[in-house]
């Protein structure tokens, strides 16, 4: 697709956008939409910007400027990320190629709205030999699957190769698979944001369940990696799959901060609740019950697989 037809998609998308906004009772005006190279330079030499890759300088980035109307019909201008969310949401659900700065992680830019205009991949063919992604896989694919979740481009550069050995090991090998699979870790680690459950694990305390019949069991293996592996028994099982038993249990923090088993694990849950099944299937909500034990998130989940499922070419 070429770069004037991103362009006009994304003025329609803009459009919509604005005309949503003012439905949620928005005043708008406009700020930014085309910058130099020289302008990027001075953006970057004072902090405002860390790369010379801007969408500005292809024209598929813009910021906008939402007012609020106060008492007295006084206008305040809002970058609240929580006040801007519906707006953001609004726009990523547009395309799996629309991206919105509230979303970022090193900054948050919620006047800015951009399309990630040439990075969607070839349309994928329904099938692909073993350990093969869309269009043909490896992990130039797997980082623009990756990049449909809401995470710095740190992440998903580190996540790539790991992502890719997953996919490969675990038969994630078709499309449809990995829309879903890629759908619920996104709901589960915050979209790439957290490695590890933020709550202290207490409240996991004493679940035989678990297999937490130790006392301190459920803070030691509270949730950790891209699927928030949890519990004791589940920690035993991941460890002895991989042949690293007694680290894992003498130090579970490591599914957090090793990015390989970070992502590993998710792949052995996967397989080991035969989830690729009910995924070929498109079965949402029996993947999210597995995963979840109920249907915590449905919305959000559902969201990230109608995005990886366009950035697919499934929809």
């Amino acid at each position: 697709m070429g770069l004037v037809t991103e362009q006009d998609i994304f003025l329609q998308h803009v459009a919509k956008l604005i005309a949503h906004a003012k439905d949620l009772g928005f005043v708008i005006t406009g700020g930014e939409l085309f910058r130099t190279p020289e302008q990027q330079r001075i953006h970057m030499r004072e902090g405002r910007s860390k790369t010379m890759s801007s969408r500005h300088m292809k024209r598929l980035a813009i910021d906008l400027n939402f007012f609020t109307e106060g008492p007295g019909g006084a206008l305040s201008l809002c970058y609240d990320k929580s006040v801007l969310q519906p707006l953001g949401d609004f726009w990523e659900g547009l395309d799996a190629l629309n991206r919105w700065g509230g979303n970022w992680q090193s900054f948050k830019d919620t006047p800015h709205f951009e399309r990630q205009g040439d990075t969607r991949p070839a349309a994928a063919s329904p099938t692909h030999a073993p350990g093969e992604g869309p269009a043909g896989g490896g992990a130039g694919e797997d980082r623009r699957g990756l990049k449909l979740l809401a995470a710095s481009e740190e992440d998903v550069a580190a996540f790539a190769g790991p992502m890719a050995d997953c996919l490969e090991q675990f038969s994630l090998n078709t499309p449809l698979r990995q829309a879903h699979f890629l759908a619920q870790i996104g709901h589960e680690s915050g979209e790439l944001r957290f490695k590890e459950e933020l709550a202290s694990g207490e409240a996991y305390e004493h679940r035989r369940d678990l297999g937490n019949v130790e006392p301190g069991d459920g803070v030691k293996y509270k949730g950790r990696g891209l699927i928030q592996l949890t519990g004791r028994a589940n920690y035993r099982s991941f460890g002895s799959h991989i042949g690293r038993e007694d680290e894992i249990m003498d130090n579970p923090e490591i599914v957090a901060s090793d990015m390989g088993l970070c992502v590993a694990v998710a792949g052995w849950f996967w397989n080991s609740r035969e989830l690729s099944r009910h995924a070929d299937n498109d079965d949402l909500m029996t993947v999210t019950k597995r995963i979840n034990g109920g249907t915590n998130g449905i919305d959000h989940r559902r969201a990230l697989l109608n995005r990886a499922k366009s950035l697919y070419g499934l929809n």
